[in-house]
């Protein structure tokens, strides 16, 4: 009698290449198939799968083979946030929080979130990650600082997440409140972002994961005509409008009033722009003009958009997650659209140095110079200027240099094609470091 071994077959779908696979915390390396998945022949038992590739995406796991068995996991790779625990002695608020986190990611369903409170515990104090010490660093002037390199670092080599969240209770006895620190992985910013939420609040922990979206969206609808309110108007008025873009071609001139916009009675400016933020690819919109009567259709153009780095709500270590795994996918975005929003979020970290070096890696060849109006160039001359003004005396000259440039072009614009016309914003910035407008 021949006795056989017992083993079934793990099948994973969809894994990229160059991932990395562990068992139960043991790498194991699948056999590839030329169907493009991969497998593993398993003992019997009950096994967690985790696949990582590098910081941008995490997938994990528990399978149960059983003999001659065949299992097939999907695996579906996404930004890992990497939970390195709740600081402070009121146990039942840390407890709540923390199952609060984790209950509002899932429902999210964008990001994975790895618990590690078990595994960092120990190390976190050895890093000055103490509740006393971050409660005195969330402090206007505080003198108590944390050495956040050591920390991104120590967090990329024992845990690879996307992004990484420590929290702290703001007392130990009944904790009402606590502050969430949130940082990037490399090569994002160490600085963390700091929101305070209320332990009790049922919307603010879900509010802050739906601001964790995995998919990029650097594009949007451009009406090509810029807006303003009025009291006199029942609607948004036209100022100017960009020759041959969507509201040209729709006949629209400068002084009329929109009165109806894509079903908006009475629209404001900022009504409309949200609106066109929202809009699908390629879909029209109706809109009624007071000095006709008439509803017109109009197809917006599309616009590439840099993130609005001054946005309160933006949680950048979040969105800087995102971007770095469109560019080490190599997705369909351009790497200088990539990269130029990189260089804006690490501004809005307060990184002017290593914003300036990421500008300066852009391939200025491949943006576009945008006439007559538009998203390009001078946008990136102007952050590098802002970036430059921020990085010390040593380098006002330069930055003065960058902001002479940006403002050469008098109907370039900023964050996307209807946005602000960089050239007023680079002039003022000029003129309050000494330069002569352009």
């Amino acid at each position: 009698m021949v006795l056989e071994a017992e083993e079934g077959v793990l099948v994973l779908r969809s894994l990229p290449d160059d991932a990395e696979v562990q068992l139960n915390g043991q790498r194991v390396r699948p056999t590839p198939a030329p169907d493009g998945t991969a497998s593993l022949r398993l003992a019997p038992g009950n096994y967690r799968v985790s696949v990582a590739r590098g910081s941008s995406g995490r997938f994990e796991g528990v399978v149960d083979i059983l003999d001659r068995s065949t299992v097939n996991l999907d695996v579906t790779l996404r930004p890992a946030l990497v939970l390195l625990g709740i600081l402070g002695r009121d146990d039942v608020a840390a407890e709540r929080l923390g199952d609060e986190i984790g209950d509002a990611f899932r429902r999210a369903d964008t990001w994975v979130v790895l618990d590690r409170t078990d595994d960092s515990r120990p190390e976190l104090a050895g890093l000055g990650l103490t509740a006393e010490a971050l409660r005195q660093a969330a402090q206007p002037g505080a003198a108590v600082e944390v050495d956040w390199n050591a920390v991104q670092e120590w967090a990329d080599r024992r845990f690879q997440g996307s992004a990484y969240l420590l929290g702290v209770l703001t007392d130990d006895l009944i904790a009402s409140e606590a502050d969430l620190w949130i940082f990037s992985a490399t090569p994002g910013p160490s600085r963390p972002e700091r929101r305070r939420v209320e332990v009790a609040s049922r919307t603010a922990v879900p509010e802050l994961a739906t601001a964790f979206q995995p998919q990029l969206s650097l594009e949007r609808a451009s009406l090509g005509a810029d807006l303003f309110d009025s009291e006199l108007a029942a609607g948004a008025v036209i100022a100017s409008v960009t020759e041959g873009g969507a509201a040209a071609r729709a006949g629209l001139l400068p002084g009329d009033v929109i009165t109806s916009f894509a079903g908006i009675e009475d629209p404001t400016a900022q009504a409309i722009s949200q609106r066109l933020a929202s809009l699908p690819r390629d879909e029209a919109v109706s809109l009624r003009i007071e000095r006709s009567g008439d509803t017109l259709s109009l197809t917006p153009d599309r616009s590439h958009v840099m993130i609005d780095f001054t946005d309160p709500d933006l949680v950048y270590p979040a969105m800087f997650a995102s971007l770095n795994a469109e560019l080490e996918r190599r997705s369909d975005w351009p790497r200088w659209l990539l990269q130029l929003n990189q260089a804006a979020l690490l501004l809005r970290a307060g990184d002017a140095e290593e914003s300036i070096r990421t500008v300066r890696k852009i391939d200025l060849a491949s943006v576009p110079s945008r006439a007559p109006a538009g998203l390009g160039r001078s946008a990136a001359d102007y952050l590098l200027g802002l970036a430059l003004s921020q990085a010390g005396p040593r380098y006002l000259e330069t930055a003065r240099e960058a902001f002479a440039r940006a403002a050469q072009s008098a109907d370039e614009r900023l964050f996307h094609d209807d946005g602000p016309r960089v050239a007023p914003r680079a002039n003022a910035r000029l003129a309050r470091l000494g330069g002569a407008p352009q």
